[in-house]
């Protein structure tokens, strides 16, 4: 049954961040162990821990639908990579989400104010210096001054990513390898669409509600046979 609340906090959150750029769905993976020994008294509780169902996040990273913008300086990666920003700790995060603006310090960020960061360090764009090119390789260009290189990497075990909310990840208690990519690609004028499938979640939320309520089902009989059970031997 805990298993099967962490799964509906999931549907919930994909459900309401549907339509956030980037975002990648999040679902449980549900692991019931069990043990051949029958543990002493005093083993008990412990034992009982263990087995009680695993409930473990999972973040599915398939890529999104890439989508039109009518912001020039939107940025979608196609195929492999994530986006590196600045959090509000001076930490990395990254992304999938390449809606970017220009700030009032002139410094290229996203809708939550964050820095991108580039190869050098975080981006900062001149207001005179001429429209704004991307490059597929993620180089920046201002009329025929390259600016700067959006700095795109490649995760080796994605696995380990754990959601920071908002479609952005950060690493976990296991680091993965991360290196910068040179061949990434970048598309200009679009931007990656969550992969949440609404219809599929709200299949998923009926169905874990329905569990539940078979989970509470047993529980309730189980629970009402042991009353009766101890009323029939009392003396």
């Amino acid at each position: 049954m805990t298993g099967l609340e962490r799964w509906q906090d999931a549907i919930s959150q994909n459900i309401a961040n549907t339509s956030v750029a980037g975002y990648k769905a999040v679902g449980v993976a549900i692991n019931v162990g069990k043990k051949d020994k029958t543990p002493a008294d005093n083993e008990f509780a412990d034992k009982l821990k263990e087995e009680l169902a695993r409930a473990e996040t999972k973040v599915n990273f398939s890529q999104g639908l890439l989508v039109p913008s009518d912001n020039p300086m939107d940025c979608a990666i196609d195929g492999d990579g994530f986006f590196e920003l600045q959090d509000e700790e001076g930490g990395t995060i990254y992304t999938r989400n390449g809606r970017m603006h220009v700030n009032s310090d002139n410094m290229l960020v996203d809708a939550a104010d964050r820095p991108f960061l580039g190869v050098s360090g975080t981006i900062r764009l001149n207001p005179g210096a001429g429209d704004v090119r991307v490059q597929s390789d993620g180089q920046i260009y201002q009329g025929i001054n390259r600016v700067a290189k959006l700095a795109i990497v490649s995760i080796d075990d994605t696995s380990s990513l754990v959601p920071a909310g908002g479609g952005y990840v950060v690493e976990g208690d296991e680091v993965p390898v991360i290196e910068e990519m040179d061949d990434a690609t970048v598309t200009q004028g679009f931007y990656e669409a969550s992969n949440v499938a609404p219809m599929r979640e709200m299949i998923d939320m009926i169905s874990s509600y329905r569990a539940y309520e078979a989970n509470q089902r047993v529980i309730s009989s189980a629970d009402s046979m042991l009353g009766r059970a101890i009323s029939a031997f009392s003396i």
